[in-house]
């Protein structure tokens, strides 16, 4: 019993050290496959933080996973931030579009292109990264173009900065051109200021007799407007003395014409009351036909 009970220790001794191995073996593993693997498609800052990390905690901080269930093809985070290496969480959230995988490039200018670009057979970074896997790009091997695409950028800087030197410089030389420009400007206003100057002086000695000569017209129109007025009251009054003149005048001829009236019916009563009987009978009948025929002389001129 005793040999047994030894034989048995020891058996267990063996599988607590096999045991012990195995978890050794596994946490090894863990710590060393995300810098191959798990850090794909994170930024340089991301990657330092995840490299010694054994959790992954989703950017929307909803979840919080294993360190190997980064980049594993399945997406994990509901926001897409587990696969940046891979297209599996391709349109599931705004981080997966608009961070996606992080290209390093090298040489040239770091870029991120969305996670569904991730080995869909298209070279979008220009180190080619985005498309590692053959086996799910159709085969397509994309070249590392960064060299030259830095050369490319450096032309154009190179021409951006060529063309602000040259704008630098002109800029300068039409300064130095506007200073003299300015200088001679300024320089002909006052000239043309001094001449202004001097011909208002000469339209202000010229204006003085201009205006006394102007006044004295405006004092002759003033006196003939007053003899014209005089003129015209003394003609007025003189027509109105003629009228009443002529009025007194017709007034005493009337009058001259009634005394002889008077006279001639005073003599006509003298005559009649020395006449006979039928001297008046006579003198009444020529009367009545004297009447008549000027009766009907003006009854025919109404008629025409």
């Amino acid at each position: 019993p005793r040999a047994t009970d030894r034989r048995a220790m020891s058996i267990a001794r063996v599988l607590v050290s096999f045991i012990a191995l195995c978890a050794s073996a596994s946490t090894s593993f863990a710590k060393t496959e995300p810098s191959h693997v798990i850090l794909r498609g994170f930024d340089p800052a991301q990657a330092s933080a995840l490299r010694d990390a054994t959790t992954f905690i989703c950017e929307s901080g909803t979840r919080t996973i294993a360190i190997t269930s980064v980049n594993d093809d399945y997406c994990d985070c509901d926001d897409g931030t587990d696969e940046p290496g891979t297209s599996a969480c391709a349109g599931a959230g705004e981080a997966a579009t608009t961070k996606g995988m992080y290209c390093v490039n090298r040489g040239s200018t770091p870029t991120r292109v969305p996670s569904s670009r991730v080995n869909d057979g298209v070279c979008d970074c220009c180190d080619g990264s985005d498309e590692y896997d053959t086996a799910q790009n159709d085969g397509v091997v994309c070249e590392n173009t960064c060299t030259k695409a830095a050369k490319a950028r450096r032309a154009e800087l190179v021409n951006a900065l060529s063309a602000a030197r040259r704008g630098v410089k002109a800029k300068a030389k039409a300064s130095r051109y506007a200073k003299d420009d300015r200088h001679t400007m300024e320089t002909e206003l006052q000239d043309l200021q001094g001449q202004m100057d001097k011909a208002q002086s000469a339209l202000e000695v010229l204006r003085a007799p201009k205006e006394q000569e102007e006044a004295l017209e405006r004092e002759m129109r003033e006196k003939e407007r007053l003899l014209e007025e005089k003129r015209a009251e003394e003609t007025k009054s003189t027509e109105e003395e003629e009228k009443e003149k002529e009025a007194n005048t017709d007034g005493d001829a009337r009058d001259d014409d009634g005394a002889r009236e008077r006279a001639r019916e005073n003599d006509a009563a003298e005559d009649a009351a020395e006449e006979t009987a039928e001297e008046r009978g006579k003198r009444i009948a020529g009367q009545w036909i004297s009447d008549e025929s000027e009766s009907t002389r003006v009854d025919d001129e109404d008629d025409e």
